[in-house]
């Protein structure tokens, strides 16, 4: 059974203080018995309790402590579109008015100044009129939430996706617009979080005050906007464009915008719609990002030029010195250099490692692994495969992972260590049955220059976690399982790295 307007309804009054307040509470309960009437003294607890509770209608002041009623409203229709809003304005106060009706407003009730006393008033007549003005606002405002728009299912409906359409655009990160195609780009329409985009409110973004493309697009790209658009449209494509935006305090923001042409035309005017957002702080991770790269580019010129090429050059006084002397410590400095060579080879590898994944194709895990054997020294190492799985990869990433697990495994395993590739829930892994790797330690072997081979560089593990981490996978150093089991501490059963995460591609 439908209520009447007069049958309970509850009405939150926002204003500016609690004489304010009460007195809006006052007059609405003298009004329009049978009324409750809730009270809030600032924007910020009015929000909270609509969002948190069911009110039929708000009623605000427009000085609030913290906002005012415009800025509230705009909040207000974000969480829901259709709840009514009436705005208590001082007369006179034009400016607001129009503004609040632009910002959809439900209606506006201006009130005399000299309602502005502590209460004793209340009897005036004037008082009396506004009391009664703002009543009949009110109510009228909850009549109409009653009162379908349209008859029928077909009104309902359209009612129903107008307002899930008004909840989307309010929780949009940006705004809509609607504008006219030309190089100030006036708009005719504006919604979302205009004001905390650009510091204007939606109705100064509608007037002519204000101009997107001569006001807020910033000055150095104006052209290159405007030109990226008329293609676009002169293609009858829609567009994408990247540019800056000042805002109304002076603040210079980076902003991402997509629209298209609407079709046809108003009054002979092109018009456009689409959707701006604030895309500023990813912006400020390129910038780091670039420059992250930038001195990692720096880096590797150093390791590849700046140490390679001193080192050739010792390396050949080395072996010149060597033509006419035989001594263990030229012996031991070629040795020394083949271990820088290593180095250098490893680091280089490792800067590169993020860089993967560029091209996959589908391989064998097999293959690579078997690749891998033949590419690095192995002694008298044995290598056994067990797996029969197809993943896809990058061929290069892929083959180095598994050079470095191989140097790693033969490296701590011993020259004639038994090396097995096998499968494991969700990926691969690559054991040996040395050693092992001691409980404590087992985090600490993907540190970089951690070894425990003399001849090792302590970058394999790291390599090959970069590696793994470019395709989405996770590596893990857990216990060995050859025969001869795990002595306590975690020494005996072998070192053996997983590989996880993988997912199989069909062969």
């Amino acid at each position: 059974m439908a209520r009447t307007v007069a049958d309970g309804r509850r009405v939150l009054c926002a204003g500016g203080d609690q004489v304010t307040a009460d007195r809006i509470e006052a007059v609405l309960e003298r009004e329009a018995g049978g009324w409750t009437v809730e009270t809030a003294t600032d924007a910020s607890s009015a929000l909270e309790r609509i969002r948190s509770e069911s009110f039929d209608c708000v009623v605000s002041e427009y000085d609030l402590p913290d906002s005012d009623g415009i800025e509230l409203l705009e909040r207000t229709r974000t969480v829901d579109p259709d709840l009514p809003f009436v705005l208590h304005v001082m007369d006179g106060s034009e400016a607001i008015a129009s503004e609040a009706i632009s910002a959809g407003v439900t209606d506006y009730v201006r009130r005399s100044r000299d309602s502005d006393g502590d209460g004793d008033n209340d009897s005036d007549g004037d008082n009396d009129g506004d009391g009664a003005a703002l009543t009949r606002a009110v109510r009228k405002a909850v009549s109409g939430r009653l009162s379908p728009r349209t008859n029928g299912a077909e009104g309902t409906s359209a009612s129903r996706h107008a307002r899930r359409m008004e909840t989307l655009i309010g929780n949009l990160p940006g705004i809509v617009y609607r504008c006219r195609n030309e190089p100030e780009w006036p708009f005719e329409f504006v919604k979302g979080e205009s004001r905390s985009l650009t510091g204007y409110r939606a109705a100064e973004l509608e007037s002519d005050e204000v101009a997107w493309g001569g006001d807020i697009v910033h000055p150095d790209d104006q052209d290159a906007v405007w030109e990226a658009v008329q293609e676009a449209v002169d293609r009858g494509e829609g567009f994408e464009v990247t540019y800056r935006i000042r805002t109304k305090h002076g603040t210079t923001k980076w902003v991402w915008e997509r629209g298209e042409i609407v079709d046809p035309t108003v009054d002979g005017r092109a018009m456009l719609e689409g959707f701006i957002t604030d895309i500023t702080e990813r912006k400020r991770y390129e910038r780091e990002l670039e420059q992250r790269n930038g001195e990692l580019e720096r880096f590797t010129d150093i390791v590849s030029h700046d140490l390679r090429n001193p080192l050739n050059v010792a390396r050949g006084r080395v072996e010149l010195a060597q033509d006419g002397c035989e001594s263990e410590h030229l012996d031991r400095a070629i040795a020394a250099h083949d271990r820088m060579e290593e180095l250098i080879d490893d680091l280089l590898t490792l800067a590169q490692s993020g860089e993967r994944k560029t091209e996959t194709e589908r391989i064998a895990v097999s293959v690579v692994a078997e690749r891998a054997w033949r590419n690095v020294p192995t002694r008298d190492a044995t290598l056994s495969t067990s797996i029969d799985r197809t993943v896809e990869a990058d061929p290069g990433g892929l083959t180095q992972l598994f050079e470095n697990l191989v140097r790693n495994a033969v490296e701590h395993g011993g020259d004639d260590a038994a090396v097995t590739v096998g499968e494991v829930d969700g990926g691969f892994y690559v054991e040996d049955d040395g050693p092992g790797i001691p409980e404590d330690d087992r985090e600490d072997v993907f540190d970089a220059g951690y070894s425990t081979a003399d001849d090792g560089t302590g970058f394999g593990l790291v390599i090959v976690e970069e590696i793994a981490a470019a395709h989405g996978w996770n590596v893990e150093a857990v216990d060995g399982e050859d025969e001869g089991g795990e002595d306590e501490g975690g020494e005996g059963g072998g070192a053996r790295i997983e590989v996880t995460g993988v997912s199989w591609a069909q062969a």
